[in-house]
């Protein structure tokens, strides 16, 4: 025996025959064809779906409308359907306020031919709409006469959100991306609607559904204007009169917004086929909102400023539920980089710009409301990775890009599942059901009955816990619009209102106000003064007062010149022995005409409102002249004459009375603003805190709210721009298109 046969029989083992080599051959070649044949099984399957992905590619814009179409079905599941044709009154948040005003432009100022006037119902009188949007009640003035008005204002609320997945959709075609990241980016955008981590800075479900629904509208609009100039750049096409429509339609939403889209779009400025279409959009857009815009630029100092504004924390800026989002919307910028460039400038300076801004002083600029367009760039860049892989397996039939774009679907499916959806969901349908479905409904029916039935005059309240279960803290500021005849010292657009910083004292001194809590930009002094507070609301022309914890109405009790009038175990109506709304002075006012009056009235509210002396912000050169610290405001001079005011009458935008006093000073207690007009006496002049003055020449006095030469102007620039869009139509009769710029794959 050999030595190699010895080594075989001590280690045991048998040496492999040629029979055994030949059946392992066959046994590797077996296995070799068998994944051969799985292989090619795979590859015809892989065909056999991208000839199918052919079929569909040959319909590419009906399957990216049917899928643009599914988006915003989805949305609307959110809304609650049910209940939008339900003719209930919206009722949650600020959104309880907003159906005040939208009322009185729906019923009264658009039938008589303008979008902007005046109304008695909060705090003294306020301009209507001259610094707040008219684009939203536009529509529900279009809306009404087909739905009735609480259907259309269901409806114009759903505008925002349902319009945000088609303008999506557009932005990002606009790019020069392919279907395919454009159904993705629009799809995973529309996701942005359920963050849930904020609900006031506006975009997403809660904040529409809390009040900010011209935000949305607006948000969506921005995001079409800007569609459009990328368009015009890229295809070289004149889109300025589109452009400017669309911007002109923003700012007449939400100026805030328009500031995004404008910012956004300045490095396209530095290339010259951009260029053209942005400055004239910018200039035709601004011409084209004019008879609003002009306005409200020109009567900001007599804005009380933003009456929120909130200093926000980094885990605000940076919240846990975007987080999570990061990684797609990394490999989605880098991509939507690599294949737009510069193209993508405003996309990807959504959330460089929402935190640059953070770095502004908070009184300067309004920081949170920049950053709901940072967390829905990080939304839709997570979208255009998934649609990368997917175009990619479209355009290549790589199995890997599919399996990348499955694995990213699931990861969003998984992330969203995190949110609570529910919660966004009832808090719309809460919303939705209006004052009927709050759990105090019948208690602020009876409440809001019980003062209609009083005679006119001015109300004010108590604020506490239990005005939530009305629906909304806010829900007594709807009490003009339940009863006309009697309005309220507090409202919601406190920016359009010179009285909200003596509202605010007022409110801390009668109760325990939470409405003050939040409001970092007006020093409200002092804490709980029951009379001094009462002393300011008669000061204020109030007439009722509704108490509601057993501190306040037991003060009130106690006074002589409060009575209740109306009493559930709940609540107490008070009414107040106030001043008259019409009234000659028996002291003659001094006169500030300095600038910052707005600071002297404050400095005299809170100190001297006690004597005699009223500030006046202009008035005849006999009156005093006296310094912004009111020092030499010196002993009150008497007026000789004397006399008495009857005949008192209050029109929605006018005031009449008469009076035996000519040449003395009358205090007309409504809001003082430029648009009235004094008819047979002097004035009117603003007067501490921030009423009227007038100086009768006749026995009968009438005071008008009118348009001045502002409302005029501009009215004339929307006339004018409208003349240059008929002289921007007449030259585009020869297109101007070449060749488009393409990315590296134009789908």
């Amino acid at each position: 025996m050999t030595e190699q046969g010895q080594q075989g029989d001590e280690s045991g083992t048998v040496p492999p025959t040629a029979s055994d080599k030949r059946n392992r051959l066959a046994s590797v070649r077996a296995t070799r064809d068998q994944i051969e044949a799985r292989l090619q099984s795979l590859s015809a399957g892989m065909d056999r779906v991208a000839a199918r992905l052919a079929f569909l590619t040959r319909y590419a814009a009906f399957v990216a409308g049917t899928a643009v179409l599914l988006t915003c079905l989805g949305v609307l599941s959110l809304l609650s359907p049910d209940l939008i044709m339900t003719p209930t009154l919206v009722n949650n948040g600020d959104l309880t306020s907003h159906v005040y005003p939208i009322h009185e432009f729906v019923t009264r100022l658009l039938p008589s031919g303008t979008i902007t006037g005046w109304t008695h119902g909060w705090y003294a009188g306020i301009p209507l709409y001259t610094f707040y949007f008219p684009l939203p009640p536009l529509l529900v003035a279009a809306l009404t006469p087909l739905l009735g008005f609480e259907v259309a204002l269901k409806w114009m609320l759903a505008l925002g959100p349902l319009l945000l997945p088609p303008a999506t959709y557009a932005f990002i075609r606009s790019m020069g991306l392919s279907r395919w990241a454009a159904v993705s980016g629009a799809a995973m955008g529309a996701t942005f609607l359920i963050m849930n981590s904020f609900a006031i800075f506006g975009g997403n479900l809660l904040s529409n559904y809390i009040g900010e629904f011209s935000y949305s509208i607006s948000f969506a609009l921005s995001l079409l204007y800007l569609a459009v100039v990328l368009n015009s750049g890229r295809r070289r096409t004149d889109g300025t009169l589109a452009a400017s429509a669309l911007l002109a339609l923003t700012a007449l939403s939400h100026v805030l917004t328009t500031g995004m889209a404008v910012a956004s779009s300045l490095p396209l400025l530095a290339r010259p086929r951009f260029r053209h279409v942005i400055v004239r959009s910018w200039f035709l857009g601004f011409l084209f909102a004019g008879f609003w815009a002009f306005p409200f630029l020109a009567r900001l100092n007599l804005s009380a400023g933003p009456p929120w504004l909130h200093d926000p924390q980094w885990s605000e800026v940076f919240p846990t539920e975007l987080s999570v989002f990061l990684p797609l919307a990394a490999i989605g910028a880098a991509w939507v980089w690599w294949r737009a460039r510069h193209l993508a400038y405003p996309l990807l300076l959504f959330p460089v710009l929402a935190v640059l801004f953070q770095l502004f002083p908070q009184e300067a600029i309004h920081r949170t409301r920049w950053l709901p367009y940072g967390f829905f760039a990080v939304h839709v860049m997570a979208g255009l990775a998934i649609g990368a892989g997917l175009e990619r397996f479209a355009r290549r039939r790589s199995l890997l890009a599919l399996l990348g774009a499955a694995a990213g679907i699931l990861y969003v499916v998984g992330i969203n599942n995190i949110r609570d959806v529910e919660y966004v969901k009832n808090y719309v349908r809460e919303s939705q059901e209006g004052y009927e479905g709050a759990e105090l409904a019948g208690e602020y029916r009876e409440l809001v009955d019980r003062i209609s039935e009083l005679p006119p005059g001015r109300v004010f309240w108590e604020e506490t816990e239990r005005q939530k279960d009305y629906g909304s803290p806010l829900a007594l500021q709807m009490l003009p619009y339940w009863s006309p005849e009697h309005t309220v010292l507090n409202g919601l657009w406190s920016e359009s209102a010179l009285h909200y910083p003596y509202y605010l004292r007022l409110s801390r001194e009668v109760g325990d106000s939470t409405a003050t809590q939040v409001t970092v930009h007006i020093r409200v002094p002092g804490p709980f003064d029951f009379d001094r507070g009462i002393e300011h609301a008669k000061l204020l022309g109030a007439d009722y007062f509704v108490g509601y914890s057993e501190r306040t109405r037991s003060l009130s009790r106690a006074r002589p010149d409060m009575r209740p009038v109306a009493e559930s175990e709940q609540w107490t109506v008070f009414e107040v022995d106030g001043r008259p709304l019409v009234q000659p002075l028996s002291y003659r006012p001094v006169v500030y005409e300095g600038p910052g009056f707005q600071d002297v009235a404050t400095l005299w509210f809170d100190s001297l409102y006690a004597q005699p002396t009223l500030v006046a912000a202009g008035g005849p050169v006999e009156w005093r002249r006296v310094a912004a610290d009111l020092s030499d405001i010196g002993s009150p001079t008497p007026v000789t004459g004397g006399g008495a005011v009857s005949d008192v009458e209050i029109g929605p935008e006018s005031i009449s009375f008469r009076t035996t006093a000519i040449g003395v000073p009358h205090i007309v207690r409504v809001s003082y603003f430029p648009n009235w007009l004094a008819v047979g006496a002097v004035g009117p002049f603003r007067v501490s805190p921030a009423f009227m003055l007038v100086i009768p020449r006749e026995e009968e006095v009438r005071l008008e709210y009118v348009d001045t030469w502002v409302e005029w102007a501009g009215r004339g620039l929307t006339l004018l721009g409208l003349v240059g869009a008929l002289f921007t139509t007449a030259g585009t009769g020869r297109s101007t298109r070449t060749r488009e710029y393409r990315p590296r794959y134009y789908g």
